[in-house]
C-alpha cells in the first residue's frame, strides 16, 4: 500500500471518529459506547460523572436519570471530552451539575444525591470553580 493510500485511510477513519463524538447539527457534544451491540450515544451536558467499576476496564456513568456501564478507558475519554474535568485518578466529573462541594471530606455533590471524591491536589482548582 502507498503512503498515499495509507495516509487517505487513516484522514477517512480520523473523520469518522470525530462524527461519533460529534453532532455538527446541533453543535453538542456526545459521549458513545457499545453495551453489548447496542450503540448508545449520550448528550455530555446530562453527564454528571463517570468512575471506574470494580469490574477490570469497565466505567460506570451516572447523569440525568440515567446510569450506564461499559467497557472503556478514562484517559481516552477525557481526552475526548474536554469539558468533563479529571478530580480524582478514578473519576471524570461535569463541572455545570456540581451542587455543592466538602472540602473537608473532599466529596462533590451533584443531583439526585449522587457524590463522589476528589484528590487533594485538585482542591484549589475546585475553589476556583
Amino acid at each position: 500500500m502507498t503512503k498515499l493510500k495509507k495516509k487517505q485511510i487513516e484522514n477517512i477513519l480520523d473523520g469518522r471518529h470525530t462524527k461519533t463524538f460529534i453532532d455538527h447539527s446541533s453543535n453538542k457534544q456526545h459521549l458513545s459506547f457499545m453495551i453489548g451491540s447496542r450503540n448508545i450515544r449520550i448528550d455530555v451536558s446530562s453527564i454528571y460523572f463517570l468512575e471506574t467499576s470494580i469490574t477490570p476496564h469497565k466505567i460506570i456513568l451516572y447523569g440525568d436519570n440515567i446510569m450506564y456501564e461499559f467497557y472503556g478507558k478514562m484517559n481516552d475519554l477525557e481526552k475526548e471530552n474536554k469539558e468533563l474535568l479529571r478530580v480524582h485518578k478514578s473519576f471524570l466529573v461535569n463541572p455545570s451539575h456540581i451542587k455543592s462541594i466538602d472540602f473537608k471530606t473532599r466529596t462533590i455533590i451533584f443531583p439526585e444525591e449522587y457524590m463522589c471524591n476528589f484528590s487533594l491536589a485538585k482542591s484549589k482548582y475546585l475553589k476556583k470553580l
